[in-house]
C-alpha cells in the first residue's frame, strides 16, 4: 500500500533561536514545542491533518500525532492523542511516558492506532536532515533535523544561528504543493516568532 502513495517531500530551514529559547526557559526537549506548534498550525491548515479513503478525503479534528520512536526491536510509532488541547509541559510529558512504553513493550493498543499525522525527530542521532516515508493513514509526516549552529542571512548581515532543516512528506492525492508551501509557511514562521511560541499553551 505505501508503494502506491504519491510522496513527494519538501524541505525548509528553520531559525531555531526562539524554539532554542522557549524550549530551555520550559526545561523540554525541542520535540514538545514543535508538535504543539503542529497542532496549532493543523487548526487553520486543517488538510495536513487528513487522510486519502479511496476516492475521497478526510479530514480531522483531533490532531493525534505519532511519533517515531527507536526502540531494540526497530521503529515504533507510538500516537499522542489530542495534541491541539494540551500545553508543551504535558506533551512532554506523555512523549517521555510514550517512549518508555515502546521501548519497554507496554505500549496498549489505544497507544498505536489511530494517528492522523506523523513526527520523526531524525536529529536526535545528528541526522541534518531525511526524507520520511508515509505510513498508510497518514497524509503528511515530518522530520525534525538535528538544531545545530549555521550561517544565516539576517537583515542582510550573516549571522551563526541555532537553525533545523524540516522535511515535509506529503500524498499528494491529498495535498498539493501550493497547499503545503503555505501550511509549511506558516509553521516554519510561528517557529521563528518568540512572541508566537510563548503565547502556545504551556
Amino acid at each position: 500500500e505505501v508503494a502506491a502513495i504519491p510522496q513527494v517531500t519538501t524541505f525548509r530551514t528553520v531559525d531555531c533561536t526562539a524554539l532554542e529559547a522557549v524550549r530551555a526557559n520550559l526545561g523540554v526537549s525541542p520535540l514538545p514545542v514543535f508538535v504543539r506548534a503542529l497542532a496549532e498550525v493543523c487548526r487553520d491548515h486543517p488538510v495536513l491533518n487528513a487522510r486519502w479513503d479511496g476516492d475521497r478525503i478526510l479530514l480531522f479534528s483531533e490532531v493525534r500525532v505519532g511519533i517515531a520512536t527507536d526502540t531494540e526491536r526497530g521503529l515504533v510509532v507510538p500516537v499522542l492523542a489530542g495534541a491541539g488541547s494540551r500545553g508543551i509541559a504535558e506533551i512532554a510529558a506523555e512523549i517521555a511516558r510514550l517512549a518508555d512504553a515502546a521501548r519497554s513493550n507496554a505500549l496498549t493498543r489505544d497507544d498505536t492506532v489511530d494517528a492522523t499525522i506523523a513526527v520523526t525527530n531524525t536529529g536526535s542521532y545528528g541526522s541534518e536532515f531525511g526524507t520520511p516515508l508515509l505510513n498508510p493513514g497518514h497524509a503528511v509526516t515530518i522530520a525534525l533535523g538535528v538544531i545545530a549552529p549555521r550561517a544565516l542571512v539576517i537583515d542582510g548581515a550573516v549571522e551563526a544561528r541555532p537553525a533545523c532543516t524540516l522535511s515535509l512528506t506529503f500524498d499528494h492525492r491529498v495535498l498539493d504543493g501550493a497547499t503545503v508551501g503555505r501550511a509549511f509557511g506558516a509553521l516554519v514562521e510561528l517557529l521563528q516568532s518568540r512572541e508566537r511560541l510563548d503565547a502556545l499553551p504551556r
